[in-house]
């Protein structure tokens, strides 16, 4: 008994000295609830309660969440927690079927393949026999040679080997298994430990696709739905999960640690696999694996102890990524992995964009701006849902988030654990629109005329291709943009500009420009700022998920605020309202691109005008109307120069 007072684990418990074991424990002693687990995930404590000393177990909270795992406390002993293993179990035995009865054609690779395994060769990890031989019945009072009359029988084109049907289906797989193994290939370059590094990782990884690929093409073919397979982006999802399962791992080696019906042979020599994530988890959700102060430790009793080395088998690893990949991907898959449905999520984004950011006629929102430049949603969005943001903030970055959003879908299934139990769609739309507000000002600039005569934008780049660049590869470290493109000549020398009055002009005019505070205001609206903490980032999505349309836009200034450096057309209208009046020239200048000289010129013009070579060999791409121009703004200029110095 407990009796209200926190107690040091048993010292046979410590001697186990597994660093996943302690957090787990003590969460659940915390948040004995799997829906009390997640809400405090959204409520940031596993990140602000360092003086509680409470750890975070990303496992627990992912495996629970999607696997609907729940713990209850003991009716004898409300201080007892125990696991309801159940799910668990009914998932790793789906599984261990599914292993036997989905066979990898290795066999089927060019034999310089590393990956190659000949016909007929059997371990523990690669069968590539299709058959589920458990399921074969062998009559054991049959002698080898007593004679039986065969029975002559049509075979099915399907099942002949020899048929073209099955030479298809070889092709088809072996297809299949080519591609997953080029994605697999490649698998977070970034962090080439966790994969590109380790052939045994990258087997394992082939084979739970590869018969995802399978089992997902049968089960939607019993639900009369069109097939899929294997799609190029569900291997960063699966290579999430399984990354973050590995770094929190039990290694049982005696079979009567864990329940004798999901006893396996005994795990290879290595002691307890601890991958390190690199990310910087112990600094932002305080993972304190190796915590021992009597603040956070717990009495576990042997039950307690056994149940957590079953939730953490490593023995059952395999079977635990494939079940939290299949039950990630079930809610998603229609909406994600299909063209249909990345044009009705697209559509429905593109209206909360709006809502939160409407804009007007002279002034449009990041959605109507968007959509006045043709690009559609569903060309740079696709990667953004399908990967779950993997690509667009980086690999620790995105785990947070996936902490939010598993979090969030677990703590809103308490009224629904049937529809809403794993569905981490619920809440990623939002997470979406609050990311691309940071980036709101440049996108805005590349996009509407009067920002781009605000910076004096030229457009000799495509500026829909500049935005569509930048949502396609968006900016996860902090910067400034490099987006702006003066029309000014700055880089010539003074010693060069002497005799280039148009040159002088500009660069005086510039210089104005670059002390004028509400210049300077604007350009820094341009300014990319550092992404938010993943708890504000989910926190924010969360609570503007149940928000009306109405009750979007009038939170949208404030987002806008938070999440850009600012409105960009409050700076727009502050600096048109106090900058100088427009002199004649500012006009002229405006509409001439040809006027500009480089530096790598200059020398030379001086000498070609010392020679008096006609104008029109000064630069070819000179029209005689703009070279009349360029006389007419020399004379005026030259006028007020003699008007100032008679004055």
């Amino acid at each position: 008994m407990n009796n209200g007072k926190t107690q040091r684990m048993p010292s046979s418990f410590q001697s186990q000295k597994n660093p996943a074991m302690d957090p787990i424990a003590s969460v659940l002693h915390t948040y004995p609830s799997r829906p009390a687990a997640a809400a405090a995930i959204l409520s940031g404590a596993h990140v602000y309660s360092n003086s509680s000393g409470i750890p975070f177990s990303r496992t627990l909270l992912w495996k629970t969440s999607l696997l609907q795992i729940d713990t209850h406390r003991s009716s004898s002993d409300e201080s007892s927690l125990y696991f309801d293993l159940l799910p668990l179990r009914q998932h790793r035995d789906k599984f261990t079927k599914l292993n036997t009865n989905i066979g990898i054609p290795w066999h089927l690779l060019p034999k310089d393949s590393i990956y190659y395994v000949p016909l007929h060769v059997e371990n523990n990890t690669r069968v590539d026999v299709e058959e589920d031989l458990a399921n074969l019945n062998i009559d054991m009072n049959n002698k080898v040679n007593t004679k039986v009359k065969l029975k002559q029988e049509t075979v099915s084109s399907s099942d002949d080997p020899l048929s073209s049907d099955s030479k298809k289906k070889s092709e088809s797989d072996l297809d299949v298994l080519l591609m997953i193994i080029a994605d697999v290939e490649r698998l977070f370059p970034e962090h080439p430990q966790m994969f590109i590094e380790s052939k045994e990782d990258k087997v394992q990884m082939i084979e739970i696709l590869y018969r995802y690929a399978k089992w997902i093409n049968d089960s939607r073919g019993a639900e009369g739905k069109k097939q899929l397979g294997y799609v190029q982006g569900m291997h960063e999802l699966c290579g999430v999960i399984y990354a973050v399962l590995k770094i929190e791992l039990v290694d049982n080696k005696k079979k009567e640690d864990i329940d004798e019906k999901f006893a396996k042979n005994t795990a290879p020599d290595g002691g307890e696999d601890i991958t390190d994530l690199t990310t910087d988890t112990s600094k932002n959700t305080n993972l304190d694996s190796g915590r021992t102060d009597s603040s956070v430790t717990y009495k576990i009793d042997e039950k307690l102890e056994m149940q957590i080395r079953e939730f953490l088998d490593k023995n059952f690893f395999a079977h635990d990524v494939f079940a939290m990949f299949k039950q990630l991907m079930s809610p998603i898959i229609d909406k994600y992995f299909t063209a249909s449905g990345i044009v009705r999520e697209s559509i429905v984004f593109d209206l909360k964009l709006h809502h939160l950011d409407p804009g007007d006629a002279k002034h449009p929102g990041l959605a109507a701006a968007l959509k006045e430049s043709q690009i559609e949603s569903q060309l740079w969005l696709t990667r953004w849902f399908r990967m779950i943001l993997t690509r667009e903030v980086g690999l620790a970055y995105a785990v947070r988030v996936w902490d939010g959003l598993i979090a969030y879908a677990c703590a809103g299934a308490m009224a629904d654990t049937v529809t809403n139990g794993h569905d981490v769609s619920v809440l990623l739309p939002y997470v979406i629109v609050l990311l691309i507000l940071r980036v709101r000002s440049i996108l805005l600039k590349s996009l509407v005329p009067c920002l781009k005569k605000a910076f004096d934008e030229e457009n000799e780049i495509d500026d829909d291709t500049e935005a569509l660049s930048l949502l396609l590869h968006y900016p996860s470290h902090n910067k400034t943009s490099s987006f702006s493109r003066s029309a000014s000549a700055n880089s010539d020398s003074d010693s060069e500009n002497e005799r280039q009055p148009i040159m002088m002009y500009r660069k005086t005019r510039d210089k104005k420009n670059s002390i004028n505070p509400h210049k300077s205001q604007l350009t820094k609206a341009l300014e990319i700022p550092k992404l938010p903490s993943a708890v504000d980032l989910f926190s924010d999505a969360a609570h503007i998920c149940g928000l009306t349309d109405s009750e979007l836009t009038q939170i949208g200034p404030s987002l806008i605020e938070k999440y850009s450096n600012g409105d960009i057309y409050e700076a727009l209208a502050v600096y048109d309202k106090n900058k100088p009046t427009a002199p004649f020239i500012d006009g002229v200048l405006k509409h001439t691109k040809a006027w500009r000289i480089s530096t790598a010129t200059n020398k030379e013009t001086k000498i070609k005008s010392e020679k008096k070579v006609f104008p029109t060999a000064l630069d070819s791409n000179r029209t005689r109307l703009e070279l009349r121009l360029q006389e007419r703004v020399q004379n005026r200029l030259r006028d007020r120069s003699h008007g100032s110095l008679n004055g």
